[in-house]
């Protein structure tokens, strides 16, 4: 008698299924398509949020991830604080964040100096933003692989980032490529890039990953750095009431027609005067 296993392979091969005739094509994966037309103002649109952006005033210019660190240590220190700054700044205000980077930068922010940190003296230090405690927890894991597996650098490879540190998901991997080694290897698509691209029809999903794909479909890749930097700015000047003043007073330097298509994209983005 036949085993069941010698009956399966010869019931699936060419020459024991009789009736098949001939041996099935392996089934063909669909690779999926994310591929995004963009409205023809987009080039238009795109230098108008520049221009309302030039003075460069918003919480996020002077307390995010490209202003808070420091330089003065070399490039692996300002690596590595990149990357924690974007940590931190997971479902917290980037006041916070700018706050618990100046008690760790005098901490002594460098990979080996918090790797000898306990989680107690960490958890201190960051105390203040969102789910510190979890990030905390990161933090010590990352830094430790950081120094095992890579000499105390960050990885510059996103997809790499992802899968060995802890708490990195593709959009902060993204960015701190972007801001860490200048490198525009992908889009960071937040919530107000998101909402952003979704008005004004440069994607049409409201999945970050999604919506990310569809826009490096089209748009230019000297841009993509910019990008996030340009639209968190201006929905923080949109959202928050102190910075709608900003807003407005830089409209009053523009020109008039400068200032009415920049009205106009801004009533889309739903801006309130």
């Amino acid at each position: 008698r036949k085993s069941v296993l010698a009956l399966k392979q010869e019931s699936s091969s060419p020459i024991g299924n009789k009736q098949a005739g001939r041996e099935k094509s392996p089934r063909k994966t669909r690779v999926k398509d994310y591929s995004h037309k963009p409205p023809k103002d987009w080039e238009r649109n795109f230098e108008l949020m520049y221009l309302l952006r030039a003075h460069r005033n918003a919480p996020v210019d002077s307390m995010g991830a490209e202003a808070l660190p420091q330089k003065c240590h070399g490039e692996k220190v300002f690596r590595y604080q990149v990357l924690i700054s974007l940590m931190l700044s997971s479902q917290t205000k980037d006041q916070m964040v700018s706050k618990a980077m100046k008690r760790l930068q005098n901490h002594g922010l460098t990979v080996e100096n918090i790797n000898n940190t306990n989680e107690d003296t960490l958890r201190e230090l960051i105390y203040g933003v969102g789910f510190h405690n979890r990030k905390t927890e990161y933090i010590k894991k990352a830094t430790a692989i950081l120094l095992q597996k890579y000499e105390g650098d960050i990885p510059n490879n996103a997809e790499e980032m992802v899968r060995e540190l802890p708490g990195v998901g593709p959009k902060m991997a993204f960015l701190t490529l972007n801001i860490a080694f200048d490198k525009p290897a992908g889009i960071g698509v937040d919530t107000h890039v998101l909402r952003f691209c979704k008005i004004l029809g440069w994607s049409n999903s409201t999945n970050a990953e999604i919506a990310r794909k569809q826009l490096e479909s089209w748009l230019p890749q000297s841009k993509w750095i910019d990008i996030n930097l340009i639209m968190v700015g201006l929905g923080q000047h949109i959202q928050q009431k102190d910075e709608r003043k900003k807003l407005s007073a830089r409209l009053e330097e523009l020109s008039e027609a400068e200032k009415k298509a920049s009205i106009k994209l801004l009533k889309k983005l739903g801006f309130k005067a």
